[in-house]
């Protein structure tokens, strides 16, 4: 699966996209945790350090729907789905 990251996070990935193996039935949890581990430096950024919820200002979209609309974490992926995660941003 390619997971999109935006601002703060693609210096930690060395880019704009990072590529994680998924399956279909999988959840954004068990991606996430693969995309963690893939990428160490992002530890701390996207979950909570338990690694049991987002952090509070971390947006991860599924097909382009907020997962906090969804199961959150829990959130069960499709073959074709897309993730993109948005870390806090701020400015203006």
């Amino acid at each position: 699966m390619r997971i999109r990251l935006f601002a703060t996070l693609r210096p930690l990935v060395g880019g704009k996209h990072a590529e994680v193996p998924a399956l279909p039935g999988e959840t954004v949890r068990t991606v996430l945790d693969r995309l963690i581990a893939q990428h160490p430096r992002l530890a701390g950024e996207v979950l909570t350090p338990d690694g049991s919820a987002l952090l509070p200002h971390v947006q991860v979209f599924i097909g382009g729907e907020s997962i906090r609309h969804k199961q959150g974490l829990d959130t069960v992926l499709e073959q074709a789905d897309d993730m993109a995660v948005f870390p806090p941003v701020a400015g203006g």
